[in-house]
C-alpha cells in the first residue's frame, strides 16, 4: 500500500514509517490526503486498534495520527475528532490502514473477542462527539 508523504528526502536515515513528512505545519486539502478517495466502507461506529505491526513505509502526518490514535481500540468516529480530520477523511485513511495490515477493524464484541453489550460511556462519547461535529 503507497501512503502519501510528501516531504524530506531523510539520507538513507532508518526510518519507522511512524516520522512526519517535515516540521512544518501546513494546511492540506482533505482531497489531497485521500488522494481524490470520497467513499469508504468503513462504518463510523466501527471500533478500530493497532496491530502493531510497523509500516513499511513511511506515511503522512494524517496517517500517523490516525494510526496513533488506534493505539487503544476506538470508534471511527472518535479517531476522526481526536486527529480533527473530516469524518469521510478518517474512514477512507483508516480503510488504507486496513488493508495494509496496520489496524483491525470490527465490531465492539469481534475486538475484544467477547460478547458482552457495548459499553454505555462509550457510546455517550460517540454521540457527543458527534454532536461537537455539526
Amino acid at each position: 500500500m503507497q501512503f502519501p508523504c510528501p516531504g524530506k528526502e531523510t539520507g538513507g536515515a532508518p526510518q519507522t514509517g511512524l516520522e512526519q513528512s517535515d516540521g512544518e505545519d501546513r494546511l492540506v486539502r482533505p482531497f489531497f490526503v485521500t488522494r481524490g478517495r470520497t467513499r469508504s466502507n468503513l462504518p463510523i461506529e466501527a471500533m478500530v486498534v493497532a496491530t502493531g505491526t510497523p509500516p513499511l513505509r513511511p506515511m503522512s502526518r494524517e496517517y500517523v495520527e490516525a494510526l496513533r490514535a488506534c493505539r487503544f481500540p476506538r470508534a471511527v468516529a472518535e479517531v476522526a475528532g481526536m486527529t480533527r480530520l473530516p469524518l469521510g477523511v478518517t474512514r477512507v485513511l483508516l480503510e488504507d490502514l486496513v488493508r495494509a495490515g496496520l489496524i483491525r477493524a470490527g465490531a465492539v464484541a469481534t475486538l475484544s473477542g467477547t460478547t458482552a453489550p457495548p459499553d454505555l460511556a462509550l457510546l455517550d462519547r460517540l454521540i457527543a462527539g458527534i454532536q461537537r461535529m455539526d
